[in-house]
């Protein structure tokens, strides 16, 4: 990222998948060449919304707010653990575009931020599929119970 900080992000289960309600969780990994005093690290999960107007939306965060100094040669991590909202879905279309990401940001001064993101798929969790399911197996929505109902005299064409 600098010459003199690197800054990532490492997603537990890496690509994914990650499911509405369920939790993601991962580490911000900070390496130094020179010893650098950060004032505050934020770790948030975020949801942006693309589309005509631009829309993002910081949903849950987690803040280091004690000052830290991170020393030359040494690895720093921070664990951090979100639970997934119910949606939206991660989406592209040709008009709008609904993506998630884990957000961190490194305060080292008034004038120096270090800010990086790391993208993830939010699908349908485990309730969304019962639900689908759910209405799938409605008798109601069987298309060849006409056939049925004709023969009981309750179809008339």
């Amino acid at each position: 990222m600098s010459e003199k900080l690197d800054i990532s992000i490492q997603l537990d289960k890496g690509s994914g998948p990650y499911f509405a309600g369920q939790p993601i969780s991962g580490k911000v990994v900070v390496q130094t060449r020179k010893t650098i005093k950060c004032k505050e690290l934020e770790i948030s999960l975020e949801k942006t919304i693309e589309g005509p107007h631009l829309s993002s939306q910081i949903l849950d965060g987690t803040k280091v707010t004690h000052p830290v100094t991170w020393r030359a040669g040494e690895g720093h991590e921070y664990p951090f653990t979100f639970t997934l909202p119910s949606g939206p879905y991660s989406f592209t279309g040709s008009l709008l575009r609904c993506r998630w990401m884990i957000y961190a940001k490194a305060s080292l001064s008034i004038l120096k931020t270090i800010e990086i993101r790391e993208a993830f798929q939010l699908e349908p969790g485990d309730q969304a599929k019962l639900n689908l399911s759910i209405i799938e197996e409605q008798p109601w929505m069987d298309r060849d119970d006409t056939k049925t109902q004709q023969n009981q005299g309750r179809f008339h064409e």
